[in-house]
Parts: C-alpha cells; structure tokens; sequence
C-alpha cells in the first residue's frame, strides 16, 4: 500500500513538473512575439509610416489627415498648379539654374493673396530648399497635392491661429519624410515656413498696430 501511494506521488509530482516546463516556454514565445511586435512598430514610426502603413508627422498623425487648411481660392490653386508644374519640370533635368529657381520663388509668392506678404528673400529661401528636396523624392500626386496646401497656408498665416499654422507645418514635415527626404531636408524646409510664418504675423501686427493709430488720430481730430 506504501509503494502504491509512494509510486502514485512521484506520477503526480513528474506531471507538475513537465506541465510548468511548457508553460514556461509559452511565455517565452508569448514574450518574443510582444518584442517583434513591438520592434515592428517602432521600425514603422522610424521609416515615416504608422501600423496602418500611412506616412506619419513628426507628432505620429497620419500626414494629410485632420489638418485644418484655408480653403484656396481658384487663383490660388491655378498658381499652386502652376508651382508643381514648375518643380516636377526641374526633376528631369541635371542642373537648377538660378532663373529656374526665381521662377519657383514668383509662383510662391504669387499664392500669398493677403495684403500682408513675405518678403522674397525669405520666400526666395524656401523656392531653393523645395527643389532641392523635390528634385529626387518620390512624391505622388496627393502628397504634391496636399503640400500645396500646405504651403498655400503659410503664406497666407498672418491671420490664423498659431496652432493651425504649427499644423500645416508639421504635416509638410511628415509628407516630406514620407517621401524619402532625410529629417534635415524636412526640418529646413519646416524652418523655412515657420520663418515665412513669423514675418506674416509680425507684419499683420505692425500694420495692425499703424491702423490703430491713424484710429486714434482722427478721434482726437474730431474732438
């Protein structure tokens, strides 16, 4: 009777062990799948896209996705047509000549339809980087299409909020990351638009400030 409860203990015992033995070597595979699932992730984020595959801002979003744009006027978007012709036209060629380059810098300027504008040398500053980088990026169509947008809204932000602003730029930022171009080609066309930016909203207060003024001249006229 002895051996018999001895002989079933150490069955029993024997189960146990091999029965915790896999269940160990689930989690072990549970855990290096969690480590692949999550080393897919972060090369996803690193390559400019999010688990869905969609290319990312520098935020996370989804580029071109829930960004609050300025309607473009028909001009608008007739010169914005003509500033993509423009730089798809410089891909097939070697060398961007100087004119080419004051060509990019009159249609940019020509989307700013406030009475506040750039000046050309700041605008002349994102004509060149844009070429460089849309030279050799592979954008499609909507990507060209929602980076005119873009860039429509910055030169015409001396009147929106500043969050609206840092939108349109970080969106630019992911679409251009998306494409291939390196983060310091982003990030300097990203400088370029947020200069553009601050030299619009600085000149709206100016001219704001100089109305406000004449304003208060007349009043005491009046008086």
């Amino acid at each position: 009777m002895k051996r018999l409860t001895i002989l079933l203990l150490l069955v029993g015992l024997t189960f146990n062990l091999a029965h915790a033995g896999a269940g160990g070597k689930g989690k072990g595979k549970g855990g290096e799948a969690g480590k692949s699932g999550e080393s897919a992730s972060r090369t996803g984020k690193a390559s400019g896209q999010n688990r869905d595959g969609e290319p990312t801002r520098p935020d996370g979003r989804a580029a071109g996705a829930s960004v609050t744009r300025p309607t473009m006027s028909a001009t608008q978007q007739q010169n914005a047509t003509k500033l993509t012709s423009d730089l798809n036209a410089m891909k097939s060629k070697s060398q961007v000549t100087p004119q080419q380059k004051q060509q990019l810098g009159n249609d940019l300027m020509k989307l700013a339809e406030g009475t506040t504008k750039p000046s050309q040398q700041s605008v002349q500053a994102l004509a060149n980087d844009l070429s460089a980088a849309w030279s050799d990026k592979a954008l499609s169509k909507q990507e060209q299409g929602q980076l005119m947008q873009d860039v429509a809204a910055v030169m015409n932000s001396a009147n929106i909020t500043a969050e609206e602003v840092q939108a349109v730029i970080a969106d630019a930022q992911g679409i251009l990351q998306a494409s291939g171009a390196t983060k310091a080609d982003a990030q300097t066309i990203a400088n370029d638009l947020r200069a553009i930016t601050a030299e619009l909203q600085k000149n709206a207060g100016t001219a704001k400030a100089v109305v406000g003024g004449k304003l208060e001249a007349a009043k005491g006229k009046r008086k």
